[in-house]
């Protein structure tokens, strides 16, 4: 079942790809740059690596179906330079790409059904907010899981809770920033943009 889906949504981005030449070079260009900019990572003092998603701007840019297999070619960069284990892909495209995709695609619905017509309301609320609750919702994920796993809550899961305001902010504000600079230069690549809504 999962495998005729995940063909299937293949089969869908392969057709948005194959009809715009422009597009491709924009998602192999973020998918690479995405793998590579991964590979920073912060080591926090109780054996965390944390690292900037960039998922909402990466939703911004191409949507959510490209978002996402971006996203899974980027992990595959990651466990071909040795960074990840291949085993630990599905878990991290559950936690690390498929959430944060999914939270900005609903936060981006959101403002679009609001109907405001202010132009900065795009980056602040998709960019700036979607960055936010977008790494919230990923690390939050991962606390859960390990703390299933471990089977009890940890001061480590209580000092993550005390990281993460300090995670979200400057998650939100790079996806805000890289909305915005694209919104203004470069507003015909962000396929989730459209300027006749606002003023």
């Amino acid at each position: 079942m999962l495998v005729c889906i995940a063909l299937l949504w293949v089969r869908r981005c392969h057709v948005f790809l194959r009809r715009d030449s422009r597009l491709q070079h924009i998602f192999w260009g973020c998918a690479l740059a995405l793998g590579l900019f991964w590979r920073i990572r912060i080591d926090v003092d109780f054996g965390v690596s944390l690292h900037f998603l960039l998922l909402s701007a990466l939703t911004l840019i191409l949507d959510w179906e490209l978002a996402m297999l971006a996203g899974v070619i980027g992990l595959s960069l990651l466990a071909l330079q040795g960074a990840t284990p291949w085993l630990l892909i599905p878990l991290n495209f559950i936690g690390g790409v498929f959430i944060p995709v999914m939270v900005t695609k609903w936060v981006v619905d959101v403002e679009r059904k609001s109907g405001g017509k202010l132009f900065f309301a795009y980056p602040l609320v998709n960019g700036f907010l979607g960055g936010g609750l977008s790494i919230v919702a990923s690390v939050l994920f991962g606390m859960t899981v390990c703390w299933l796993g471990d089977g009890e809550w940890s001061q480590d899961h209580s000092l993550m809770l005390a990281y993460l305001p300090l995670i979200a902010l400057p998650e939100g504000v790079i996806n805000g920033m890289l909305a915005t600079g694209m919104m203004v230069y470069f507003p015909d690549v962000l396929r989730t943009f459209d300027s006749s809504r606002y003023q």
